[in-house]
């Protein structure tokens, strides 16, 4: 027996029932993408905020970005020289493995990642002068960060 077109009334509310059940369900599953979306958007401001707007990784950007001596030198030497390094490289490092682990768990994609934080992982993974860095990960297990470095190229990729 068909449902359409309803020739009685069982026919007529059943038919109405399967199309309210659809657009239930249609609305659902967009209602669902959408919080989806705005979790993931409060997610990727939350990680923005930690690492732009506090201190916390303050000194640490400034040292890796702009190299000034004779503190660099220090902080360089001081993690190829030590066992654990210097504290503040070690809660920088831990914070892109934090990242990086989010990443592996297919929380961030690959494109929220470079667009919030390309720049410093290119320089993670490309510059010589943080070689110490890469050794120092290499040594002390990034495994995740490491995995994601090799996602990342040198040029910035244009995300829609």
């Amino acid at each position: 027996m068909s449902l359409w077109p309803p020739t009685t009334f069982s026919d007529l509310t059943a038919s109405a029932a399967v199309t309210v059940a659809g657009l239930s369900a249609f609305f659902a599953i967009r209602t669902f993408r959408q919080n989806v979306n705005v979790r993931r958007a409060e997610l990727l401001k939350h990680l923005y905020s930690m690492f732009y707007e506090t201190q916390t990784y303050s000194r640490m950007r400034h040292l890796l970005d702009y190299r000034p001596e004779p503190e660099f030198s220090r902080l360089r030497t001081h993690v190829e020289d030590s066992d654990g390094g210097d504290a503040d490289f070690g809660i920088y490092l831990n914070f892109f493995e934090y990242v990086a682990g989010l990443w592996s768990l297919r929380q961030l994609s690959t494109s929220d990642v470079e667009v919030l934080f390309h720049y410093y992982l290119k320089e993670l993974k490309f510059n010589p002068k943080l070689q110490f860095a890469r050794n120092y990960m290499n040594q002390w297990s990034f495994v995740y960060l490491g995995a994601l470095l090799e996602k990342i190229s040198e040029k910035k990729q244009a995300h829609r």
